[in-house]
């Protein structure tokens, strides 16, 4: 569970997986392809890529430290990436980070969890399901045929 006893930890707003992210020139965000569920007709498979969005509010001064995992329902951990520093120079109401992940291989059907850590402690979490549809064209085939 997210530690939400700390007041010294930003809190979360939003969290979402999606295709992609545009901003517009005042910063304004566009997702595309909210990912909820993803579907495949065979595993393991490969997503190209896919973008991680973590809203946060009460930034204090300070650096953290950012993590993020990918995790299986069943515990296995697929992915543990080390996200840039944040650093706030003051008090900040409201901040968004954004990533890109290239080249994930989900290894099986099920429930995967994303998890936010910042400076050691987990803020924030969010799952996206995937399913084996044997008949759904799969996210990415690199040999060419339906996977």
């Amino acid at each position: 569970m997210p530690d939400t006893t700390d007041p010294t930890l930003p809190q979360i707003q939003f969290m979402l997986a999606c295709d992609n992210v545009t901003l517009d020139m005042n910063q304004n965000a566009t997702f595309s392809s909210v990912i909820d569920t993803l579907n495949a007709s065979q595993f393991p498979v490969l997503t190209p890529q896919f973008h991680v969005v973590f809203g946060m509010q009460n930034l204090l001064p300070r650096v953290y430290t950012v993590l993020l995992k990918i995790e299986h329902e069943d515990g296995t951990q697929l992915l543990e990436q080390k996200l840039p520093d944040v650093a706030i120079p003051s008090h900040q109401r409201k901040a968004r980070i954004i990533t890109a992940v290239r080249g994930l291989a989900w290894p099986k059907p099920g429930r995967y969890y994303f998890k936010l850590f910042m400076s050691g402690a987990l803020i924030g979490a969010f799952d996206v399901d995937l399913a084996l549809n044997p008949g759904s064209f799969a996210p990415y085939n690199p040999g060419g045929q339906n996977l």
